[in-house]
């Protein structure tokens, strides 16, 4: 159990960052949408499948 909860704690970690990474550097480009959570949230699914 505690295993699996770290497990999900630390790819929130990594997808909160990613988000917020992203965000950035769409930021200048896209500033009336949040395409960095959009992007970020479409990989993560690609990614886990």
């Amino acid at each position: 159990m505690i295993y699996q909860a770290l497990l999900v704690s630390v790819g929130a970690m990594f997808g909160a960052l990613s988000r917020w990474q992203i965000g950035i550097w769409l930021q200048p480009i896209f500033n009336h949408f949040h395409f960095g959570t959009f992007i970020a949230n479409i990989l993560g699914c690609f990614l886990i499948g």
